[in-house]
């Protein structure tokens, strides 16, 4: 419980430090960062990858 406290108290003091009131604008650049993310480990996953001649 306290924990959990603890982690709810820092999560609201780092929205005031960054002036970022909103939990749309949050989500936002949550989903920018997993998508940015997403095309990296793809393009490393397929890096050497021999592409397919199409047909």
């Amino acid at each position: 419980m306290l924990t959990c406290d603890i982690i709810k108290c820092t999560l609201k003091m780092v929205i005031i430090m960054l002036g970022i009131d909103d939990p749309y604008i949050w989500m936002a650049y949550v989903l920018c960062i997993i998508s940015a993310l997403g095309c990296i480990i793809y393009g490393l996953l397929n890096w050497n990858e021999e592409e397919q001649e199409e047909l």
